[in-house]
């Protein structure tokens, strides 16, 4: 509860108070407490702040519809569950989690969460960096990037060719699904340097 009362940024407010090991009478690194006894009782703890503006336009997107809200998740916080088992926490590992508009990390040490962070570079940019390349409306780069996308312009035969609706004329034009590939390579290349540099800057990259 105490770790809960710490001086917050104007508009921000805690989504998560999760606790990643204890400390009892000065002995440190214990990972379940439940059952000692001791005189003193610390917690080294992950709190994950949001914007309150953030947090309040998603629940009341909700809440007119009849749903009720037990609780909101940090999205790499759920990815975590679905995709790691408590071996994969335990030796070390980095949940990346590409979405459209974000991309989500969260770094787990010793079974215990120990950074997390968003990324605002998701899907959505190499969707629309397809679309000015092919001066073509976001929804036809999307239904393109989804059917014939790749990262990897090598594996792409150079005379294979796409057809899609593009602004200013009436019929379909073609594109080389070659060229397709590289600006969705160009693209994800820069996610995942700025991904790797938010995973070193952590402090955890050797772990």
């Amino acid at each position: 509860e105490a770790a809960r009362h710490v001086s917050l940024p104007p508009h921000q407010e805690i989504i998560h108070t999760i606790a990643r090991t204890w400390s009892v009478d000065g002995h440190n690194s214990i990972q379940n407490p439940i059952g000692m006894q001791g005189r003193k009782l610390e917690v080294d703890a992950h709190i994950v702040t949001g914007s309150d503006t953030a947090v309040n336009n998603l629940v009341n997107c909700v809440l007119p519809h009849g749903i009720d809200i037990d609780e909101l998740v940090l999205e790499p916080l759920a990815s975590n569950e679905a995709v790691l088992r408590p071996e994969e926490r335990q030796m070390g590992v980095a949940v990346v989690d590409i979405g459209g508009g974000t991309t989500d990390i969260a770094i787990f040490i010793d079974d215990a969460l120990a950074h997390t962070q968003v990324i605002d570079t998701g899907g959505n940019h190499l969707t629309n960096d397809v679309a000015i390349a092919l001066h073509a409306p976001f929804e036809t780069a999307e239904d393109l990037k989804l059917r014939f996308g790749t990262v990897t312009p090598g594996r792409v035969a150079e005379d294979e060719m796409v057809w899609a609706s593009v602004f200013g004329e009436k019929t379909e034009r073609s594109f080389s699904r070659h060229f397709v590939a590289e600006v969705l390579e160009a693209r994800a290349v820069e996610i995942f340097e700025i991904i790797g540099e938010r995973i070193y800057d952590s402090g955890y990259y050797r772990r």
